[in-house]
């Protein structure tokens, strides 16, 4: 369990590196956070940049339904895992790693647990890039997908095509009064969308559950300005950002 820590920057981010080596699916762990001083924990679902949840966990662990952790192998390797803290922001909050195993499996020799190290909570660098071509008539050509870097405290953390992430379309677009996040997932995943000035700031946020196959979401913007926005969708498996229009 971490020391009391203080959320703030524009794009708070723990950082962690981590390994572990258990039955898949029946040992593993999650994250937990606190915000009253560890009184009530809230268990992190999703949100994180890189590296997130590699499986479901079983009920018979820790009888949670719909958990998922970090389960399996890393083949002996630490790797890093960043989560976003950005709902926390201005907050005091306190982390901590749960871990449980099953009454059964194998010996302690063959599984080794869940090892963690060097925990950072730090404040990304996050740029979002796009590359247009404009026709003669100074009109607004083709653009490239959009590519998301985000820099930490010791080089770049990732820089790929965030667009391919998340399966999800945006409409009306320009909008006025409400946009809809048209998405398909393989299985139900918690989601979240926020609206994105230009300059980064997030004007606005919502949740809510995505079902297997098709979901469809409205998002009311009439409170929003008329400029350009980024639509923000965040799920267990990463990102997605769509340019929008508000009218």
């Amino acid at each position: 369990m971490s020391p009391s820590l203080d959320i703030v920057g524009q794009n708070p981010a723990l950082r962690f590196w981590h390994r572990f080596d258990t039955e898949i699916g029946a040992d593993g762990g999650f994250l937990e956070i606190s915000t009253d001083g560890g009184n009530v924990w809230q268990i992190i679902r999703d949100g994180f940049i890189k590296n997130g949840y590699n499986n479901d966990l079983s009920y018979s662990t820790f009888a949670i339904p719909a958990l998922r952790g970090f389960t399996g192998s890393t083949n002996g390797e630490f790797i890093d895992s960043y989560l976003d803290l950005s709902p926390w922001k201005g907050q005091s909050v306190i982390v901590r790693f749960r871990f449980g195993s099953n009454e059964t499996g194998s010996s302690a020799a063959v599984l080794k647990g869940w090892f963690i190290d060097d925990v950072e909570v730090m404040d990304l660098l996050v740029y979002d890039t796009e590359a247009c071509i404009a026709n003669s008539d100074n009109a607004n050509g083709s653009c490239s997908e959009i590519k998301r870097i985000v820099i930490d405290s010791e080089g770049t953390v990732a820089s790929e095509d965030i667009n391919k992430l998340t399966n999800y379309t945006v409409y009306p677009n320009p909008a006025n009064d409400y946009v809809v996040v048209d998405m398909v997932t393989d299985k139900g995943t918690d989601v979240v969308v926020s609206v994105v000035s230009a300059s980064g700031s997030t004007m606005m946020t919502d949740s809510f559950r995505a079902n297997e196959g098709r979901t469809v979401h409205s998002l009311s913007t009439h409170q929003l300005n008329p400029g350009m926005y980024f639509i923000r969708v965040q799920t267990g498996s990463g990102y997605g950002l769509h340019k929008l229009v508000i009218k």
